[in-house]
C-alpha cells in the first residue's frame, strides 16, 4: 500500500527514478490490475471500521492495537494477507516435511520465506523429494476451492 509520493521517495532512496509521474504510474498500475485495485478498496472501506483483527489464509489471528489508525489498519489488511499468506504456506510445509523427512535429515531453520534442512550427502535426493512434496501440499491446501 504505498503511496505515490511514498514511492517516488523510496525509489531515490535506493537510488532508482521512476520513469515519469509517480501518481500516473500507481494509478497506470491500478488501471492494469483492476482486481488488486478493487481489494485495495475493500481493504480501504473494512479499516474505517476499526477491525480488531486480520486473518491469513489458514486463520491465523494478527491483532491490531486498540490505539491503531486507519492507515495502520489498512496496512496491516494488506500486509497480513500477503505477508500472512507467504508464513502460513511456509509453517504448513514445515509442519508437512518434519514427519516425513528421510534418514540424516532434520528440519533445522524456518523464516517468513524459507525452510533450512539438514542432511547426509546420501539422503540429499530424497530429501529434496520430501521437501518438494510438502511444498506442493501445502500450496494446494492454501488454493481456494474451484469455482461452480
Amino acid at each position: 500500500g504505498l503511496g505515490a509520493d511514498t514511492m517516488a521517495g523510496e525509489s531515490l532512496r535506493k537510488g532508482l527514478r521512476l520513469p515519469g509521474d509517480p501518481h500516473a504510474i500507481r494509478k497506470a498500475f491500478f488501471m492494469r490490475h483492476a482486481g488488486v485495485a478493487k481489494w485495495h478498496e475493500a481493504c480501504q472501506r473494512r479499516s474505517r471500521d476499526r477491525p480488531a483483527e486480520a486473518r491469513t489464509a489458514l486463520g491465523r489471528r494478527v491483532l491490531f492495537s486498540q490505539g491503531a489508525n486507519t492507515w495502520q489498519r489498512f496496512s496491516g489488511l494488506v500486509g497480513t494477507a500477503i505477508n500472512g499468506g507467504s508464513e502460513d504456506l511456509v509453517k504448513s510445509a514445515a509442519v508437512r516435511m518434519a514427519g516425513q523427512l528421510p534418514g540424516t535429515a532434520r528440519l533445522v531453520g524456518l523464516t517468513a520465506q524459507a525452510i533450512c534442512v539438514e542432511c547426509e550427502e546420501p539422503d540429499a535426493e530424497s530429501v529434496e523429494r520430501t521437501m518438494e512434496s510438502a511444498w506442493h501440499e501445502a500450496l494446494q491446501s492454501l488454493r481456494p476451492p474451484a469455482g461452480p
